[in-house]
């Protein structure tokens, strides 16, 4: 998905809300665990707001559906630059990830995503994330 528009916004809200309904009787756990991990690229204003807000609509829905537990969510930042929010300068983007990581944010700085194939993000590392969810938020 792209996020660029207020109508992406309100299908990416609804997306997550589907996949929370979807995984909440899925009985095979790497399945579920594909589901509830949602990866966002970029880390510029778009995609910093884009995965705190997934985070915390996640973490917040997640009260509802008991079958689910907290630990089970993932939600993975990945960006190219050494801290997130470049535009604001290293000391500021670095209090940032301090703030994302200490919500459960995982973030990959100097890492970009090579590819996108059958629910797995290729990332520049060599690593795959299985992922159901990628939100674009990179240039």
């Amino acid at each position: 998905m792209t996020l660029k528009t207020l109508g992406d916004a309100a299908l990416l809200r609804a997306r997550i809300l589907a996949i929370l309904e979807m995984a909440s009787p899925e009985p095979d756990a790497s399945v579920r665990k594909r589901m509830l991990t949602f990866v966002v690229a970029g880390a510029g204003f778009a995609g910093v707001e884009t995965i705190g807000a997934i985070n915390d609509l996640v973490h917040e829905a997640l009260r509802y559906y008991p079958q689910l537990a907290p630990q089970e969510a993932r939600v993975v930042l990945i960006h190219p630059g050494e801290v997130v929010l470049p535009e604001l300068g290293e000391p500021l983007g670095r209090y940032a990830q301090q703030k994302l990581a200490s919500r459960g944010v995982e973030i990959r700085p100097g890492t970009k995503v090579t590819s996108y194939i059958d629910s797995l993000v290729a990332v520049s590392s060599g690593e795959a994330v299985p992922a159901a969810t990628l939100v674009w938020t990179a240039g």
